[in-house]
């Protein structure tokens, strides 16, 4: 591996790890906004799930994603069943 990826790979994981909860909910929200003309968009362990972007963990993501729902009630989400239980969310902006 190049020195320059390495250098690339090690700024990631430093900044997964330091990376604030408004700069995670930043990153959902625009995401949430330029797919807004798709209607709802499916977050957890679906296979049509948004996964998160590079640098920002799963856990992370998804903590975002309730923390805009239940603390800011900036998104609506549903539940839905699929094969292996309840597991992921449709997520609309207000």
């Amino acid at each position: 591996m190049r020195r320059d990826e390495l250098l690339v790979r090690g700024m990631r994981s430093i900044l997964a790890k330091f990376m604030k909860d408004s700069v995670v909910r930043g990153c959902l929200l625009q995401l949430l906004y330029e797919r807004r003309s798709e209607g709802s968009i499916q977050f957890g362990h679906a296979e049509q799930a948004v996964p998160p972007p590079a640098g920002i963990s799963r856990r992370d993501w998804l903590r975002a994603v309730a923390q805009l729902f239940s603390e800011y009630r900036l998104i609506d989400w549903t539940l839905l069943k699929i094969k292996a239980g309840w597991a992921c969310c449709l997520a609309l902006l207000r």
